[in-house]
């Protein structure tokens, strides 16, 4: 092509301000998971307590809330999903919403085909903070990879996009920590 680069699997790599953006968004759900702040749902505190209709109807609405209800807690997980499916063919971006939809719909769908396995899903409780941590690990692994591949595209460490790239994740981080340990605590 007339640019001199071929457009292939992964290209939007090629492009130091999507990195750059990634890079942001992997760190701001990376956060999310260490507890510094959460995604909040439009109407999830009202929506938690509606009751829907009986029978096919209701079992539909109930997926529904279900999906609204999982928003803060997949966000993080899906957000890179989705960076890919939109940067990606228009088969692509179908087939990664219908397995999206499939995997949460698993769940349900199995534990109403089999009744008995849910007596061996595991209970709720402080566990679940550990993945969340190990996930938040997994996502600033991640963004270290980011930055690798950030430098590349802008030459070296020293470099203004990359000052600027590493100044906005320490604010960010900053910003976040300070609301969520400092500012809630303060009696200005």
């Amino acid at each position: 092509n007339s640019a001199g680069t071929q457009v292939g699997w992964g290209f939007q790599l090629q492009s130091p301000s999507f990195v750059l953006i990634m890079l942001v968004v992997l760190f701001g759900m990376a956060l999310n998971l260490f507890g510094l702040f959460d995604f909040a749902t439009p109407g999830g505190r009202v929506l938690g307590n509606v009751q829907g209709p009986d029978g096919p109807v209701g079992d539909f609405l109930g997926g529904v809330l279900a999906t609204i209800l999982a928003t803060p807690c997949s966000a993080p997980f899906l957000g890179t999903a989705l960076t890919f499916a939109f940067s990606s063919s228009s088969f692509t971006i179908v087939l990664i919403f219908l397995m999206i939809g499939l995997g949460l719909a698993f769940p349900f769908l199995l534990t109403g085909l089999v009744p008995g396995l849910v007596k061996f899903l595991p209970k709720p409780g402080a566990w679940m903070e550990h993945v969340k941590k190990f996930l938040g690990l997994t996502l600033i692994l991640a963004g270290i990879w980011l930055i690798d591949v950030f430098t590349a595209l802008t030459s070296d460490w020293g470099s203004a996009p990359m000052l600027l790239a590493l100044t906005s994740l320490a604010l960010l981080f900053f910003a976040f920590y300070f609301n969520r340990h400092i500012g809630e605590k303060a009696s200005w």
